[in-house]
C-alpha cells in the first residue's frame, strides 16, 4: 500500500501529482510506500541537531521533531504513528 502524506496531514491532495515519488519503507514485516511531492536531497544528520515538535502546530502529533540544518526546520515523521498498512 501508499500512504499519501499530503492527504494524510491535512494538507492539498497530491495523489498523482506529476514528479511524484515514493519512498520504500518499512514496519515490522510490512512493506510500505510513502508518496510524497519530490525528494531534493537525502541528508545525514547529527543527533545534536534534532528539535522537539513544535507546540501548537497542528501536525505535531505526526512528527516525533525537527532537524535543524542551517536556515531550514525539516519535519521528521513519526513513522509509529501511520495509519495501519
Amino acid at each position: 500500500p501508499v500512504i499519501h502524506l499530503k492527504r494524510w496531514l491535512d494538507t492539498a491532495a497530491a495523489e498523482g501529482a506529476a514528479g511524484s515519488r515514493v519512498i520504500v519503507m518499512t514496519r515490522g514485516d510490512k512493506l510500505f510506500g510513502l508518496a510524497v511531492d519530490e525528494v531534493t536531497q537525502v541528508l545525514r544528520g547529527y543527533r545534536r541537531r534534532l528539535q522537539e515538535p513544535v507546540t501548537g502546530d497542528p501536525r505535531q502529533r505526526f512528527l516525533s521533531g525537527y532537524y535543524a540544518d542551517d536556515d531550514r526546520r525539516i519535519p521528521i515523521v513519526e513513522c509509529h504513528h501511520l495509519p495501519e498498512v
